[in-house]
């Protein structure tokens, strides 16, 4: 099972997905084993078909931006908030509305990279750009080190990076404190096993840790060198 060590984290057990398409099916259908799922879709063709391949979900055929159908279903309950339907300018309404609703986590989806600072700019907290995604999956592999994945972020300025602690990285055996992380970066997550870390200064990385990285643009060339 999955530990979260830290008293501030809690693993999501609600989730509400605005947008029945191929991300919020993907999304439903991984996180249904592990938490309890709705997801909001206004095609009703589309609504049938997600019930029927859908074991645990419940599928909901309405209006995301309807502040009435979100409080009937529960809004300021859930933990995740996930809006990934094909119409960006619903998907970012509808992260405000939850927002102001609840005190939910929201995720994001918006096509055009213009509008990554302006929905960064109105407060949300997770804003993606599939385009943006799809091209940092092509430049991992030309990154040095055991980087396994990498996102970029905020219209280009920062990163989420994934990374393996290999035998030969000079962060094997020293506590976060002590690791001389560039400016501008921070691990926000190590997984150790089947344990997943919120870390403290305190805690002292071992070869085989995968961290996650959150980092400025300007910062990921020296911490590349850290995981060589």
């Amino acid at each position: 099972s999955i530990k979260f060590l830290g008293a501030s984290v809690k693993p999501a057990k609600k989730i509400m997905i605005v947008g029945g398409g191929r991300v919020g099916f993907h999304i439903a259908s991984i996180m249904e084993a592990k938490a309890d799922v709705k997801i909001i879709e206004r095609d009703t063709e589309r609504c049938k078909l997600l019930s029927k391949n859908l074991k645990n979900t419940i599928v909901l055929n309405g209006d995301g931006s309807d502040e009435n159908l979100l409080t009937e279903e529960n809004i300021e309950d859930m933990d995740v908030f996930v809006s990934v339907s094909n119409n960006e300018e619903l998907n970012i309404m509808t992260s405000l509305l939850a927002k102001r609703l609840s005190s939910t986590n929201t995720i994001t989806i918006v096509n055009k990279t213009d509008y990554l600072s302006l929905a960064g700019g109105l407060g949300l907290q997770s804003v993606l750009s599939p385009r943006i995604i799809t091209a940092s999956s092509i430049m991992k592999y030309v990154r040095r080190g055991e980087i396994i994945s990498m996102t970029t972020i905020a219209d280009g300025g920062a990163e989420v990076l994934e990374a393996r602690i290999g035998a030969g990285s000079s962060l094997v055996g020293k506590a976060l404190k002590d690791s001389r992380l560039p400016k501008n970066s921070l691990v926000g997550t190590i997984v150790r096993g089947e344990s997943i870390i919120i870390p403290t200064g305190e805690d002292v990385i071992q070869e085989g840790d995968k961290l996650i990285f959150f980092t400025l643009k300007d910062a990921v060339k020296k911490l590349e060198k850290l995981l060589v």
